[in-house]
């Protein structure tokens, strides 16, 4: 909530009292009169809550009684608003936003070392990473000013190809962000997927005696945390699938999946080289509201009570910069961006450069937008007063009848 919307709070809260029902019967004759108004009021979260129980997709029910309970329409609501879309150059879906996806594998954070050019990242990254002494450059693939993909082969007889990501971080130089093998195809994880304490292995890949090595490093680091393997085709692509158990931790971490050099001469031949997010925060299941007759509530998002409670702090108001046009700006938690309106979409600014990223559409103009801590939450309240929370797929409808919200 801004500045404006507190102070406006404040002056009508004295008025409240003004227009409280003096029943549940009171309140229940209110709602149905205003239906007969506007569309818009009949979903307000103004209702009555007897002894009904809660339905997903109805409307917002009251009761008001010493208990001061409410209720509202939760997460489980079928209504959303359409589907979200993302600009971003890579492919990492809309379900999980990334914590950073430019995280660089190599080289590492604490090494004083750069590269100039794709070619020289790709090859350090093979032989001191992957351990491919004898590893052969081929050519760079889908190049643009900022990223490529090139090709890396285990010595100079050898067809087996691992494509190198690579992307040009300044003043860094060429950083790797991943690696992938043409015989081993990795369906599951993603990139930058968060950790679960079991993560499950699938996808396709042939190898020497159809053995693939697994490994979890962390970021900066060649050292394993975890050492398995898993078993796909000898001659062909055969189907792997096997789940394996991730030590408990908080940072981010690499999986390798690797074929071994049978003759001994390095550590690998191939590798698919896929970075995965520390363990995503959970949803916030609890919420701060303003509703349309200037009442402050708290609203649990998993049971759907209502409760009264205090005006929340008020915070600074978060500011874009002059060439950035958008509304309703509010950092997005410890990655240090800024969510905002566009005027078609709610889009992430980057101070650290400059970027803008789309997020998700919603289906009217918010008018608050919030986001939580972690930055991976967004709630907002749009112009007809409808409560929305978004975890990066399709934006899910809360309940009606509120003026602004934050976590």
């Amino acid at each position: 909530m801004n500045d404006i919307e507190s102070r406006l709070a404040e002056a009508m809260a004295a008025r409240a009292n003004a227009v409280e029902p003096k029943d549940e019967n009171d309140a229940l004759d209110r709602i149905n009169r205003r239906l007969g108004v506007t569309r818009r009021t009949g979903l307000a979260v103004l209702g009555v809550a007897a002894a009904l129980a809660l339905v997903i997709g109805a409307v917002a029910l009251l009761r008001r009684d010493n208990g001061n309970t409410v209720k509202v329409g939760i997460a489980a609501s079928t209504t959303t608003a359409p589907s979200s879309t993302t600009t971003t150059a890579n492919t990492t879906p809309a379900s999980v936003i990334p914590a950073n996806p430019n995280t660089a594998i190599w080289p590492f954070d604490s090494m004083n070392r750069s590269f100039d050019t794709p070619e020289a990242a790709a090859k350090s990254f093979a032989v001191d990473y992957l351990g491919m002494t004898h590893a052969r450059v081929g050519v760079i693939l889908n190049a643009d000013s900022s990223r490529a993909d090139v090709e890396i082969f285990p010595n100079d007889r050898g067809s087996a190809r691992t494509l190198v990501q690579v992307a040009q971080q300044p003043p860094r130089g060429w950083v790797v962000l991943g690696a992938t093998a043409d015989d081993i195809k990795v369906d599951a994880p993603k990139p930058h997927d968060a950790l679960p304490s079991q993560l499950t292995l699938s996808g396709q890949s042939v190898a020497f005696e159809a053995q693939v090595g697994v490994q979890l490093r962390p970021f900066g680091s060649t050292t394993s945390l975890v050492q398995d393997f898993v078993m796909g085709g000898s001659t062909e692509l055969q189907p792997f699938s096997k789940q394996i158990a991730v030590p408990s931790t908080d940072q981010p971490l690499v999986l390798v999946l690797f074929e071994g050099d049978a003759s001994g001469e390095q550590t690998f031949t191939k590798a698919t080289v896929i970075p995965l997010d520390a363990a995503g925060p959970k949803e916030p299941t609890q919420a701060v509201a303003q509703t349309e007759r200037c009442e402050f509530v708290t609203i649990n998002l998993l049971t759907g009570d209502m409760s009264p409670t205090t005006p929340p702090s008020i915070i600074s108001s978060t500011r874009l910069p002059p060439e950035i046009t958008g509304s309703a700006p509010t950092p997005r938690g410890r990655f240090g961006t800024i969510a905002f309106f566009d005027g078609d979409r709610i889009s992430s600014y980057n101070p650290a450069n400059g970027k803008v990223v789309q997020l998700v559409k919603p289906a009217a103009t918010p008018t608050s937008l919030d986001a939580d801590d972690s930055g991976r939450f967004l709630l907002w309240v749009d112009t007809n007063h409808d409560l929305w929370k978004w975890s990066g797929s399709a934006p899910v409808k809360v309940g009606s009848g509120f003026n602004s919200a934050a976590w």
